[in-house]
């Protein structure tokens, strides 16, 4: 279900870098890739974005990659940094052999309209591990 409302969250707890760190951990271990952006932010060079693509094999092909975690700073939103991201993202997994990339969105509508707007459609089916993981989740699929 989409939630048709802005959500901010300004301050991760740490209930969620407990639950998140040891994923992206996973994705690299797994042969992921991932991008970070740094900016000078009020005088303080501060990481503002990332993007992480998981390197494990998903669906019944084994051709499918998950575009685990991106997240955008709300100060550079609408920029374009999160589309670039995502581009270089998808090219990777297409340079990596995949037929589709996998992504568990937020259930925010401004989350899965960044998505939709990229072409990512509802997972027919969705990956049952990752749904499991995160069964509130918006579970999509871009075909490559």
């Amino acid at each position: 279900m989409l939630i048709d409302e802005h959500i901010e969250v300004p301050r991760w707890s740490q209930a969620y870098f407990d639950y998140r760190l040891p994923r992206l951990h996973a994705s690299f271990d797994g042969d992921g890739c991932g991008w970070s952006v740094c900016a000078d932010l009020d005088g303080a060079d501060r990481l503002v974005a990332i993007a992480v693509l998981d390197g494990r094999w998903l669906g019944p092909d084994l051709d499918t990659l998950d575009l685990t975690f991106i997240h955008v700073t709300r100060e550079l939103r609408g920029a374009g940094v999160g589309g670039e991201l995502f581009d270089r993202t998808v090219a990777l997994a297409r340079e990596r052999g995949a037929k589709r990339m996998y992504v568990s969105a937020s259930d925010s509508r401004a989350t899965v309209d960044f998505y939709t707007r990229r072409g990512l459609r509802l997972a027919d089916p969705p990956d049952p591990g990752l749904l499991t993981l995160e069964p509130t989740d918006i579970h999509l699929a871009l075909e490559l």
